[in-house]
């Protein structure tokens, strides 16, 4: 800076050396001194950095012309819009340089701009500020903080500046500087004492925090300096300033006035927030903590406090290994550690730990990696959420969904997924294994008779006996209501698994002690073997199944083996299923009528719908023929409504011909009752008829109501609104709870043909029906017995109390004309 020498050796110059050097220092902005003909007579090292050509000569020096350097400046190609007349635009734009009176943005070829202002000190002095605005543009983008323009040396500054000489006189200020510290009209101008500002200035309120007031302003009147180096002072407006010193080696002070009001609104901002956030990341559910690159906490929430059991201010700065130390905690800081060398942004994973002094927990852990800006270190932050709750509630869900909730063994879902596994583990090898279904006979008679707790606890009994003899890898579940099955796998062929099926229904028919009664039990076994009897498994299961019926069928083989010639029946359930899929319904079906009648007074009262086919081919089929293939295929919703559609437009025949009508009983299986839309269709069936909806009764089994007690409890319920009467069928035969049948709306109760064949020969069936009709009478429930076949069984349910009954005795299943015939003559 020694080219300065020659304007600080000026007698009217009343600038030391050290005060213009403290100046210049204190500006952010490039200086040119010029003389009254606009000589150059000094320049700052920054002014020169900005307008030297990267690998030109120096252009700028002391004694040129400021026109001269401009032309320079040009010369070398510095202004790309000078290009390609350089003295036309010099003849336009230097006017505009070289004037106090504005200022001029000068766009240099390295794309920065420089804005450049001539301030006249007096008519022989003059100076040129040249402020780089791309840096202050760039600072202002990246942190929000806007420092000003600098588009002068002084009034250009964003801060107030004040020079004060050695006598603590104001030599040299901006206007900023008086109005950030809103000083009175009077302290304004050269040669003010500084004592005076002070005097204001110490009017004004200390900032919070900071050190500030009276001790630092005696401090520089009495001794012309500060030890701080900086006051910090509310003004009357609640402008928030910080006001520098900095001292002159000759004597006097540099005073620079900040506005920091935005400032500290944003950090009083940044603190609430911070604040806020904290109390947010400490209320989450969760263990959250941040790391640094070398694996030392930089921040826990108070979960991590509450499960680890160490103090925030014990964590933050600590390894996991030196907090938890072992390879649990050398793992922990491994892990992160990885992860960041792996340049990866995140990852999710399940975990299974505990903290020291804590128990083991399930957690679900996502850890990223994060960054503070650019230069900035990454870090790690990982956030834990205790998933244990939900991992032993998902287990307790699949245990319900696999499981019997009685026997606990797995159920039937549980079977089939288990077959499907081990058929993909088997195939393409010479393992075999065999397929058991277990049918327990005589469960019926005990459950009614005794009760149902005495039917649950039979079932207990036999889970366990059957647990006891499998081996290690078989593979027991409760496939049914009184059904079991197993996948036995050491087999070496027919003889071992009919070995192993006598000591199955030895167990079972073992005799079994309820309070003091003693209850017997067979069991009936149906085998298929893989793979001789299929390698797929709906083929294992229907072999295993049809050799079951076959021993249930039969009076004297207690166990059977899926036979070869069984085949030709599953070809002809798939004749079944392809016949119902393409049948005309209305040129192959047919609805005949099962009369119903009074057994006080002998009267037809009602009658049952029973759906009958006569396919082209295959001619007449029986309904336990086709029904089970149209409930498996599909095609029993569409019979469903056929059939319910062809009864209601029977109905409005007969009540359009002048009849009273009956009542018309439509049976609706488990799979339709759950997994149609059967209350849709009786509403918007019955809207198309003019027919009394008391008059139709929906059927439904005692298994199918109690398959799923919550959906079938509501859709009773609903089809009750509807009008339409509710029984329930073949009552005894299931497994239903006495306590939760009172609660359902049913208006008939019907006495399942099983308990009628042995009437009144068998005592204890006699026995049985007088409950089951005083049962229904005590539910409020009218009673019909269902296939009576003579007249003994007649006399014994009148007897008995039963209010209706149907059956050969009375009469066939009749055709719609026939039924009318019969209605006519009973009207």
């Amino acid at each position: 800076m020694a080219s300065f020498q020659q304007v600080l050796d000026r007698p009217s110059n009343s600038f030391t050396e050290d005060d213009v050097v403290k100046a210049l220092n204190a500006c952010k902005a490039g200086l040119l001194f010029l003389d009254g003909g606009r000589t150059i007579c000094a320049f700052n090292d920054f002014f020169e950095k900005m307008i030297t050509p990267p690998e030109g000569p120096t252009i700028l020096e002391v004694g040129i012309d400021c026109e001269e350097l401009i032309w320079r400046v040009v010369q070398y190609g510095l202004v790309p819009s000078a290009l390609p007349n350089p003295s036309g635009w010099l003849e336009k734009n230097l006017p505009r340089m070289l004037s106090d009176e504005d200022e001029y943005d000068l766009i240099l070829n390295n794309h920065r701009i420089l804005t450049l202002r001539v301030i006249r000190i007096s008519d022989d002095r003059q100076i040129m500020t040249a402020v780089d605005k791309t840096d202050m543009m760039e600072l202002e983008k990246r942190s929000g903080e806007i420092w000003g323009n600098l588009e002068a040396a002084l009034d250009g500054m964003s801060e107030g500046f004040c020079v004060l000489d050695k006598e603590m006189k104001v030599a040299l200020w901006n206007d900023k500087f008086y109005s950030f510290l809103e000083l009175p009209d009077h302290l304004h101008g050269p040669g003010v004492l500084f004592d005076d500002i002070l005097v204001e200035i110490a009017k004004y309120k200390e900032l919070s925090g900071e050190k500030a007031g009276a001790a630092g302003i005696d401090e520089v009147r009495t001794r012309g300096t500060c030890e701080a180096g900086t006051l910090y002072v509310e003004t009357s407006s609640g402008r928030k300033v910080e006001i520098r010193f900095g001292e002159s080696p000759r004597g006097g002070l540099i005073v620079l006035a900040l506005d920091i009001t935005r400032q500290k609104r944003i950090e009083k901002a940044l603190a609430y927030s911070y604040r806020s956030l904290l109390s947010v990341v400490d209320a989450v559910p969760a263990i959250i903590d941040s790391k640094d690159a070398e694996g030392r906490y930089l921040f826990v929430n108070d979960g991590f406090v509450r499960h680890s059991g160490i103090a925030r201010e014990e964590v933050v700065g600590k390894t996991s290994e030196e907090l938890f130390g072992g390879v649990g905690g050398r793992w922990m800081d491994l892990l992160d550690s990885h992860l960041i060398q792996s340049h990866a942004d995140s990852y999710t994973v399940e975990e299974t730990f505990g903290f020291p002094n804590s128990s083991v927990k399930n957690w679900l852990t996502k850890k990223a990696v994060t960054t503070g800006g650019e230069g900035m270190p990454p870090s790690v932050l990982t956030v834990r959420f205790d998933v244990s709750d939900k991992i032993d509630a998902e287990l307790q869900l699949d245990r319900a969904i696999h499981n019997d909730s009685l026997t606990g063994l797995p159920n039937r879902d549980s079977l089939s997924e288990h077959l499907q596994e081990t058929l993909d583990q088997y195939e393409g090898s010479e393992h075999r294994f065999g397929l058991i279904f277990i049918h327990i006979s005589g469960f019926s008679r005990v459950n009614v008779a005794l009760g149902h707790h005495y039917g649950d606890r039979l079932l207990k009994i036999l889970s366990e006996r059957l647990v006891n003899i499998i081996r290690k890898d078989d593979f027991l579940a409760r496939s049914g209501g009184n059904e079991f099955a197993i996948l036995s796998y050491q087999i070496n062929g027919r003889e071992s698994l009919c070995q192993f099926s006598q000591r199955i229904r030895s167990v079972i028919e073992a005799p079994i002690e309820l309070d003091g009664q003693i209850v017997h039990v067979t069991g009936r076994i149906g085998i298929s073997i893989y793979p001789q009897n299929g390698t797929e498994k709906n083929q294992l299961l229907r072999a295993a199944d049809l050799a079951l019926q076959s021993a249930v069928g039969s009076p004297e083989q207690c166990s059977c083996f899926y036979l070869q010639d069984a085949y030709s029946d599953i070809k002809h359930l798939l004749k079944l299923e392809n016949a119902l899929r393409t049948a005309d319904y209305d040129q192959e079906f047919q609805v005949h009528y099962q009369p119903q009648f009074s057994l006080v007074t002998g009267k037809l009262v009602g009658c049952e719908a029973l759906l009958r086919w006569r396919q082209p081919v295959l001619g007449w089929v029986s309904p336990t023929e086709f029904i089970p293939v149209a409930e498996e295929c599909g095609a029993i919703f569409d019979l469903g409504r056929w059939v319910l559609e062809t009864v209601c437009r029977d109905m409005q025949s007969w009540h359009d011909k002048g009849g009273e009508g009956c009542r018309v009983a439509v049976n609706y299986s488990g799979v339709q009752f759950f997994g149609g839309h059967l209350v849709e269709d009786l509403e918007g069936i019955l809207g198309g008829y003019n027919i009394n909806p008391g008059l139709l009764q929906v059927e439904v089994t005692e298994n199918v109501a109690m398959q799923d007690m919550d959906a079938a409890s509501e859709t009773l319920k609903k089809i009750k609104e509807l009008g339409v009467r509710l029984s329930i069928d073949d009552f005894g035969t299931g497994y239903s709870s006495l306590s939760y049948l009172k609660s359902l709306p049913f208006d008939e109760l019907k006495v399942d043909k099983s308990f009628v064949d042995d009437l009144p020969e068998d005592n204890s069936c006699v026995s049985v029906v007088r409950s089951i009709i005083a049962l229904g009478h005590n539910l409020g429930m009218s009673v019909l017995a269902e296939g009576v076949e003579d007249k003994a069984q007649r006399s014994c349910l009148r007897e008995a109390g039963c209010d209706d009954a149907q059956g050969y005795f009375f009469a066939r299943p009749l055709p719609k004309t026939e039924f009318e015939k019969m209605l006519s003559d009973a009207g």
